[in-house]
């Protein structure tokens, strides 16, 4: 019975020394991935690119809103048959700015949407691309860590790879 015990006792340290080796020779990481698409050169560049459209969508809502209030302001001075003729035209251009309103504000976001999807997938696979070409055995999200040292963090080393393969 003994001499199970010891064979038992030689196997699990013999297993033990084993797979510690191989979790030694691991190596791990993780990134912050708001910050590696907050500094992603694709990701500046689309935002520039978003802030542009959101000052035409703008400049031309301005416009309209202009109209309308110098629509407003020259009702003051018309008679009640013309007001109503005027007021007519004043709602549908009301109608008009909010119709334009929803459109380019759902145009933006479907454009976002589908811009983002696009960057996030070329950062994971650029970031799958950096962590087999450098070894990592695991790269985690931060965000899905409750604890790590900044020791493992690899955030600058990806982003200075994926600015420079893109």
């Amino acid at each position: 019975m003994r001499k199970f015990r010891l064979i038992g006792l030689v196997v699990a340290l013999a297993v033990l020394v084993l797979v510690s080796k191989s979790f030694a020779a691991d190596k791990i990481g993780y990134v912050e991935l708001k910050r590696v698409l907050d500094n992603y050169g694709k990701t500046k560049k689309y935002v520039a690119e978003l802030e542009s459209k959101k000052s035409v969508f703008e400049s031309g809502r301005e416009k309209k809103v202009a109209e309308i209030k110098k629509m407003q302001e020259g009702m003051a001075l018309l008679q009640d048959k013309d007001k109503e003729k005027k007021q007519v035209e004043m709602e549908a251009k009301m109608r008009e700015l909010r119709d334009y309103d929803e459109t380019k504000q759902a145009d933006l976001q479907r454009d976002t949407d589908s811009r983002m999807k696009d960057i996030l997938k070329d950062i994971d696979s650029t970031m799958q691309k950096f962590a087999k070409d450098n070894g990592y055995t695991l790269v985690f999200d931060e965000r899905f860590i409750v604890y790590i040292d900044k020791q493992y963090d690899i955030t600058d080393k990806l982003l200075e790879y994926l600015n420079k393969s893109n």
